[in-house]
């Protein structure tokens, strides 16, 4: 197993609350912080043009299936 270096807080989910709250610890305080995420990476391509209130809210597109 690796061990990686230890920090100050750790924020479990990178929604907008969980980035919110890093981004606000991280500039107004010395904590060091870091956000664990679990799926695959996207880029801001991913978010630009293709997804609206219907593919969010209705057909659940930015989920993972986990059956």
């Amino acid at each position: 197993m690796k061990t990686l270096p230890a920090v100050d807080v750790v924020i479990v989910g990178g929604g907008w609350t969980g980035l919110l709250m890093a981004k606000e610890l991280g500039s107004r305080t010395a904590l060091s912080v870091v956000v664990l995420e679990r799926g695959v990476q996207r880029k801001t391509e991913d978010y630009a043009d293709d997804m609206d209130e219907l593919d969010y809210a209705v057909r659940l597109q930015m989920m993972r299936d986990l059956s």
